[in-house]
């Protein structure tokens, strides 16, 4: 007998994205369905991610692409759901 752990999510269950600053490791959460702006400098130590303004912008397009994707489910002959890899805690 074999037995598999997954876990999964769908688009609904996506409520907002975090980012965190690799200098000061302060985290931002912006509400999936409410990204105002880019966030292009941290708000703690002001590290500037001007530089990846490209990739700030896919991340933006991204989340907006996956809440509409939420709102459509409901019509859909099926259902959607993202694998998330699991931690698995040990050394490899």
């Amino acid at each position: 007998m074999t037995t598999e752990l997954r876990t999964t999510i769908a688009p609904s269950d996506l409520i907002a994205v975090e980012i965190e600053c690799a200098k000061c490791h302060q985290r931002v959460s912006r509400p999936a369905d409410q990204w105002i702006q880019d966030i292009l400098n941290c708000p703690n130590c002001g590290a500037n991610w001007l530089a990846h303004r490209a990739e700030v912008e896919r991340i933006r397009d991204a989340v907006a692409q996956i809440w509409v994707l939420s709102h459509l489910e409901a019509n859909l002959p099926f259902s959607v759901r993202f694998e998330v890899k699991r931690d698995t805690g040990g050394a490899a």
